[in-house]
């Protein structure tokens, strides 16, 4: 089997039917591809929708679990995989209809491949900039997209490298990929956009929710450790940008939260002295300076400080 699709789902009955036809419209045969939907305790419709869908297909397996989170639904979805690609798609998104014939024509054993994709806006889509790299240029050393809905990775260097998914957090991609992209032997860009990513409104990323900015402190601190374990020292600079900007998104969500959410982050940033020390060690002007003051400064300031550099900037 070439290609393993995996389709957390939860709470989507607006939006599973067009992800799943999208998958279905293929142009290689059914017995070449499968798609695994992992229902992660939808209370809703989309489990029902799914079935009627499925039904009608053989290659979609629908298994389902206790809520545990997208982390828990794609890690389970890849422990059931058996394609020689993995491709993740998230349950609200839709991919191009008759693209796999010539993507599975574009595998020749690479880790990982790099897919273009749109952003879809109501009225509105706009093409993400492609993605270039020069001879021996890491992807990690660009400005490269997080979501990991953008890769086809190969399923053995998954396993290989013990790759999976932080569970229990938001923002569990950009903890992953950076890990995913770094420990890649080999990168291919495909040159064409296949996949269509929804903007939503209310969607978990557009909305003040205080776990974000404490689950963007748990990312920055594993991404540390391993930065420090697994990474050669001429690419830390670009995991300590990742750890920066990890950083100042959680501060943009908890200087928009209550008193007492913002005590409790600044009681969790007193121990964070080396994720202050990463900023200081970025190859980034902005998050040298950043460094250079949260250390300077009583940590009970952090967000006094940050709030006026949002002002001056």
């Amino acid at each position: 089997m070439k290609l393993s699709i995996i389709i957390p789902m939860y709470n989507v009955e607006l939006y599973i039917e067009k992800c799943l036809l999208s998958c279905l419209k293929q142009d290689i045969p059914s017995n070449d591809y499968e798609i695994i939907v992992v229902n992660d305790g939808s209370p809703d419709n989309s489990l029902a929708i799914a079935e009627h869908i499925a039904v009608k297909s053989n290659n979609i397996r629908i298994v389902s679990q206790l809520n545990g989170g997208l982390s828990a639904a794609r890690n389970k979805g890849l422990s059931l995989s058996k394609g020689e690609y993995v491709w993740f798609i998230d349950s609200d998104d839709w991919i191009e209809e008759n693209c796999l014939k010539q993507l599975v024509q574009f595998f020749d054993g690479t880790d990982v491949i790099y897919i273009g994709h749109y952003l879809v806006y109501p009225n509105q889509l706009i093409p993400a900039v492609q993605i270039e790299l020069k001879k021996n240029e890491r992807i990690i050393e660009k400005k490269f997209f997080r979501p990991v809905q953008f890769y086809i990775m190969r399923r053995e260097y998954l396993k290989e490298k013990k790759l999976s998914f932080k569970e229990k957090i938001f923002h569990e991609d950009t903890e992953f990929t950076p890990r995913m992209l770094y420990l890649c032997k080999t990168i291919q860009i495909y040159p064409h956009n296949l996949y269509y990513y929804l903007q939503r409104e209310n969607s978990i990323m557009s909305t003040v929710n205080p776990k974000r900015s404490f689950d963007l402190l748990i990312v920055a601190e594993s991404l540390r450790k391993f930065r420090d374990e697994k990474v050669r020292n001429e690419i830390k600079p670009y995991f300590n940008n990742i750890i920066s900007s990890c950083i100042n998104a959680s501060l943009n969500v908890i200087i928009k939260s209550n008193k007492k959410e913002q005590g409790d982050w600044l009681g969790k940033v007193k121990d964070c002295k080396l994720l202050l020390r990463s900023m200081l060690n970025s190859n980034k002007f902005r998050y040298k300076i950043q460094g250079a003051i949260f250390l300077t400064i009583p940590s009970r300031c952090i967000l006094k400080a940050y709030k006026l550099m949002l002002f001056l900037r």
